[in-house]
């Protein structure tokens, strides 16, 4: 049988020394032995805090958690970048070059230029208008959509309003007019009343429509045009509400649409997305012919008409960019096939109750298995990577399942929970070394101490 080993000196040493700091420490550390313990229950007690805040901030839905979300939507879009426009929307823009290059033009050599005199000064002609939608319904245009408001007698003559109605009552039935709700106020009352077109433009075959959107919180119009709501004025018993733009458009042009739950605008990208047409083309020959192929660019194609660039006066921020503006006729651009298309992005969860629990399950799912882990660094990684997981699955609801989600709280509150448990662990060990220290600093003439540092 082998003899057991003979202990050293050493060895001897050491245990009598560890005999004897337990001594000195039982009696002396009860108080800042029981410090680590609180704050390892403080990390949960902050995880449980993120938890229910981040539910009650999402039930509340306040205006903070309003615009997290609006600008969390704008960088998916910015994420996701430009996609392919529908091909049966077509910009008929009334841009700089439109008025400089006829007025140029024009001045050089009237006479050579005849055909320019419509459009040789800004704001058109009445009679420029009328010549546009001859041509273009003439071409086989499926509807041509004009994205101003025509509720002043025109500045020329009243022939030249004239010849726009007769080509109004002619091609009504595929035409659009715009009508817009303007601010009023009065010592008592601010409210919104709708500005038409003059009453010798309205006639039951047009369609009218007003060219108001919604804005956001953050600024930016986010919703379709038909979410407008305008303030009706007191004094009045009864306010109907004008269609929307693009409703009117769609009627214009006859198209079938359905009408789904979604109210956000489906933007295909910033602006010059869509095709997009100078006006002055349709009344140069060389254009007309070359370019645009006799009117063939037009058949069966929805026509916006619009001013844009420093011509338009409805420039707007927009949902789909943080900083750039889009004129309103490029908006509708975006919107029209929203509705033909059915990809009106809607909100997944209305209720305010179920989407505050809806947000407590997912953090609190969440905050568990990240307890799994032991370490805190280990559990703050693992709470960035759940939280990058469900921004991952917000951006694909939102971009390819036109839903969106709780999205911006949730993932704060997620990354709280794993940093809450890193700061407390960074805590702990920061009380563990300075008791230490203390014992030392209390016990450095002891011979355990000296063992220990020696």
């Amino acid at each position: 049988m082998a003899e057991e080993p003979t202990p050293t000196l050493a060895d001897k040493s050491l245990s009598a020394a560890k005999r004897q700091l337990s001594k000195l420490t039982k009696g002396s550390l009860t108080t800042p032995l029981h410090q680590p313990k609180l704050i390892v229950r403080f990390g949960h007690l902050l995880t449980g805090i993120s938890v229910f805040l981040a539910a009650i901030l999402s039930a509340a839905n306040g205006s903070r958690v309003q615009l997290l979300e609006n600008q969390a939507l704008t960088t998916f879009f910015q994420m996701r970048g430009t996609v392919v426009a529908p091909q049966d929307i077509v910009i008929l823009a009334i841009d700089d070059q439109s008025v400089s290059i006829a007025e140029q033009y024009y001045k050089t050599d009237p006479q050579q230029y005849a055909y320019l005199k419509p459009i040789k000064s800004f704001p058109y002609q009445r009679a420029a208008y009328a010549q546009v939608i001859t041509k273009l319904i003439n071409a086989s245009a499926r509807s041509v959509n004009l994205n101003i408001v025509f509720d002043q007698s025109s500045i020329y003559c009243e022939t030249d309003d004239r010849q726009l109605q007769v080509v109004l009552r002619r091609y009504g039935r595929n035409f659009t007019l715009a009508a817009v709700y303007n601010n009023f106020k009065t010592h008592q009352f601010l409210f919104q009343q709708l500005t038409q077109p003059q009453p010798i433009f309205r006639f039951g075959a047009v369609s009218i429509g007003a060219v108001n959107f919604p804005l956001e919180l953050d600024g930016k119009i986010h919703r379709l045009s038909s979410e407008f709501s305008p303030l009706s004025d007191p004094s009045t018993v009864f306010n109907s509400k004008m269609p929307s733009f693009e409703e009117a458009v769609l009627a214009a042009a006859q198209v079938n649409y359905f009408q789904g739950r979604g109210d956000h605008i489906y933007f295909w990208g910033n602006g010059e997305t869509f095709r997009t047409i100078p006006l002055w083309y349709l009344f140069d020959p060389e254009n007309w012919n070359n370019c645009l192929k006799q009117g063939q660019f037009f058949q069966n194609e929805i026509v916006l008409i619009g001013a844009i660039e420093k011509l338009s006066h409805d420039d707007h921020r927009v949902a789909v960019s943080p900083r750039d503006s889009m004129a309103g006729v490029e908006i509708y651009a975006n919107a029209i096939p929203t509705l033909i298309a059915n990809k009106s992005i809607s909100t997944t969860i209305r209720s305010p109750l179920w989407r505050g629990l809806f947000v407590l399950l997912l953090v609190s799912c969440s905050s568990m298995v990240v307890k799994i882990r032991k370490q805190g660094i280990q559990r703050f990684l693992l709470s960035i990577a759940l939280a990058g997981v469900w921004g991952g699955i917000s951006y694909t609801s939102f971009i390819y399942g036109k839903l969106m989600f709780p999205n911006t709280i949730p993932i704060i509150a997620i990354a709280l929970t794993g940093f809450s448990y890193l700061a407390t662990e960074v805590a702990r060990e920061k009380i563990n070394k300075h008791n230490l220290l203390l014992i030392f600093q209390k016990y450095k003439s002891s011979p355990v101490v000296q063992e220990i540092v020696h």
